[in-house]
Protein backbone atom coordinates (compact mmCIF):
# COMPACT_ATOMS: atom_id res chain seq x y z
CA UNK A 1 0.00 0.00 0.00
CA UNK A 2 1.26 3.49 -0.81
CA UNK A 3 0.63 6.42 1.53
CA UNK A 4 0.93 10.05 0.51
CA UNK A 5 1.76 12.36 3.41
CA UNK A 6 1.73 16.14 3.15
CA UNK A 7 4.53 17.62 5.25
CA UNK A 8 4.39 20.99 7.00
CA UNK A 9 6.68 22.50 4.39
CA UNK A 10 4.21 21.52 1.67
CA UNK A 11 6.22 18.61 0.27
CA UNK A 12 4.42 15.38 -0.49
CA UNK A 13 6.21 12.31 0.84
CA UNK A 14 5.45 8.80 -0.42
CA UNK A 15 5.56 6.01 2.13
CA UNK A 16 5.31 2.38 1.13
CA UNK A 17 3.91 1.57 4.56
CA UNK A 18 3.08 3.37 7.76
CA UNK A 19 6.33 2.16 9.38
CA UNK A 20 8.34 4.46 7.09
CA UNK A 21 6.86 7.50 8.84
CA UNK A 22 9.11 9.13 11.44
CA UNK A 23 6.13 9.95 13.65
CA UNK A 24 5.07 6.30 13.61
CA UNK A 25 8.59 5.24 14.58
CA UNK A 26 8.72 7.78 17.40
CA UNK A 27 5.32 6.80 18.75
CA UNK A 28 6.32 3.14 18.73
CA UNK A 29 9.04 4.11 21.22
CA UNK A 30 7.39 6.80 23.34
CA UNK A 31 3.67 6.56 22.56
CA UNK A 32 2.73 4.05 25.25
CA UNK A 33 0.50 5.07 28.13
CA UNK A 34 2.55 6.77 30.87
CA UNK A 35 5.76 6.84 28.80
CA UNK A 36 5.87 10.57 28.12
CA UNK A 37 5.08 11.29 31.78
CA UNK A 38 7.98 9.05 32.83
CA UNK A 39 10.26 10.97 30.47
CA UNK A 40 8.90 14.27 31.83
CA UNK A 41 9.86 13.22 35.35
CA UNK A 42 13.32 12.06 34.27
CA UNK A 43 13.99 15.39 32.53
CA UNK A 44 14.70 16.93 35.94
CA UNK A 45 17.35 14.31 36.73
CA UNK A 46 17.86 10.68 37.76
CA UNK A 47 15.10 9.07 39.81
CA UNK A 48 14.67 5.88 41.79
CA UNK A 49 11.81 3.56 40.88
CA UNK A 50 9.94 4.54 44.06
CA UNK A 51 10.27 8.26 43.24
CA UNK A 52 8.78 7.70 39.80
CA UNK A 53 6.01 5.57 41.26
CA UNK A 54 5.10 8.33 43.76
CA UNK A 55 5.12 11.10 41.16
CA UNK A 56 2.99 9.17 38.66
CA UNK A 57 -0.24 8.84 40.62
CA UNK A 58 -2.27 5.91 39.35
CA UNK A 59 0.47 3.98 37.56
CA UNK A 60 0.80 0.35 38.60
CA UNK A 61 4.16 -1.06 39.66
CA UNK A 62 3.98 -3.55 36.79
CA UNK A 63 3.27 -0.86 34.18
CA UNK A 64 6.09 1.37 35.44
CA UNK A 65 8.56 -1.53 35.36
CA UNK A 66 7.40 -2.49 31.86
CA UNK A 67 7.69 1.07 30.50
CA UNK A 68 11.15 1.55 32.02
CA UNK A 69 12.28 -1.75 30.48
CA UNK A 70 10.92 -0.71 27.07
CA UNK A 71 12.66 2.68 27.32
CA UNK A 72 15.91 0.95 28.31
CA UNK A 73 15.60 -1.48 25.38
CA UNK A 74 15.18 1.53 23.06
CA UNK A 75 18.26 3.21 24.62
CA UNK A 76 16.21 6.16 25.90
CA UNK A 77 16.67 5.39 29.59
CA UNK A 78 19.48 3.63 31.42
CA UNK A 79 19.25 1.80 34.74
CA UNK A 80 22.27 2.84 36.80
CA UNK A 81 23.13 0.37 39.56
CA UNK A 82 26.32 2.09 40.70
CA UNK A 83 24.60 2.89 44.02
CA UNK A 84 23.86 -0.79 44.52
CA UNK A 85 21.42 -3.23 42.90
CA UNK A 86 18.71 -2.54 45.48
CA UNK A 87 18.60 1.21 44.75
CA UNK A 88 19.14 1.74 41.02
CA UNK A 89 18.62 5.12 39.44
CA UNK A 90 16.90 5.64 36.12
CA UNK A 91 18.44 8.32 33.90
CA UNK A 92 17.93 9.62 30.40
CA UNK A 93 20.56 8.57 27.87
CA UNK A 94 21.78 11.00 25.21
CA UNK A 95 18.98 9.67 23.00
CA UNK A 96 16.52 10.35 25.82
CA UNK A 97 17.93 13.82 26.42
CA UNK A 98 17.37 14.58 22.73
CA UNK A 99 13.61 14.39 23.46
CA UNK A 100 13.72 17.23 25.98
CA UNK A 101 13.04 20.06 23.52
CA UNK A 102 10.15 18.11 22.01
CA UNK A 103 8.67 17.53 25.46
CA UNK A 104 9.11 21.20 26.38
CA UNK A 105 7.25 22.19 23.21
CA UNK A 106 4.53 19.63 23.97
CA UNK A 107 4.16 21.12 27.47
CA UNK A 108 3.92 24.64 26.01
CA UNK A 109 1.29 23.50 23.55
CA UNK A 110 -0.67 21.81 26.34
CA UNK A 111 -0.38 24.89 28.54
CA UNK A 112 -1.73 27.05 25.72
CA UNK A 113 -4.85 24.89 25.54
CA UNK A 114 -5.73 25.80 29.09
CA UNK A 115 -5.53 29.54 28.43
CA UNK A 116 -8.89 31.16 27.86
CA UNK A 117 -9.22 32.38 24.31
CA UNK A 118 -11.05 35.68 23.73
CA UNK A 119 -14.45 35.23 22.08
Amino acid sequence: MLYLVKCYNGDIMELTNNNDCGITKALEMIGGKWTILILRDLMSGPKRFSELERSLTGISTRTLAQRLEELANDDIVVRDCSGGPTHPLYCLTKKGESLQEILIQLRRWGDSLSLKQPA
